[in-house]
């Protein structure tokens, strides 16, 4: 049916066209999103939420296995410092055991039994043991040399020398500051142990030799 077109008439208002429902609401269309965006007005969860997790959730970290506790900590690094320990004492004792031997070759005049360079250590070269040797069976050395050769190997060792023989070290100190190009005791002592090996045995010498020949041996 039209209208009154009749002059002056009001005419009846047409419906407005348009989307049905309140401005930005969608939630007429099947499947449409809400004024938020998600389907049916709901996201599933908060914000930069996925599969309903907190924000920032990226899911079970992973697993490293179990850490060394304090006491197995502990136990371990005992075990490292006895076993550290065990090896200084046998190498001690195969040094000392090596010292002995020399002695002995030495006090009983036999070359042949001067210990190899292996069980004297690695502080002793083939030359140095070699010298030894000729020495140990030549027995010709001077006295008077063997005392200021003790004392160098007392000094090398950086052992105490007898209170009878301090003098002596002090007057050798000196004189070595007066030689400083000359080579120092703790790159002279395997010849200096030759020339007091090719003197003849005694407990005294043997003693302060042992002293210091122990500490040089070892730390090398």
């Amino acid at each position: 049916m039209r209208g009154d077109d009749r002059p002056g008439a009001k005419r009846a208002e047409a419906a407005p066209a348009g989307r049905g429902g309140k401005f930005g609401d969608r939630g007429g269309r099947p499947g449409g999103r809400d004024a938020r965006g998600g389907p049916g007005g709901d996201r599933g969860g908060r914000f930069g939420d996925r599969d309903g997790g907190r924000f920032g959730d990226r899911g079970p970290r992973e697993d490293r296995g179990p850490r060394l506790g304090d006491a197995a900590f502990r136990a371990q690094r005992e075990a490292v410092e006895a076993a550290q320990a065990q090896l200084r004492k046998l190498a001690a004792q195969a040094h000392g055991e090596a010292l002995t031997q020399l002695l002995g070759a030495w006090s009983a005049r036999q070359p042949d039994q001067v210990p190899s360079v292996q069980e004297l250590g690695r502080a002793v070269s083939p030359a140095v043991r070699t010298a030894w040797t000729q020495a140990i069976g030549s027995g010709s050395g001077a006295a008077d040399q063997a005392a200021e050769s003790l004392l160098r190997l007392e000094m090398a060792a950086e052992v105490p020398t007898p209170a009878d023989q301090l003098d002596a070290r002090r007057a050798l100190q000196l004189k070595l500051l007066t030689r400083r190009n000359d080579p120092s005791p703790a790159q002279t002592w395997g010849q200096d142990a030759a020339a007091v090996l090719a003197t003849p045995h005694d407990e005294a010498t043997a003693r302060r030799l042992q002293n210091a020949l122990k500490g040089l041996l070892r730390g090398a």
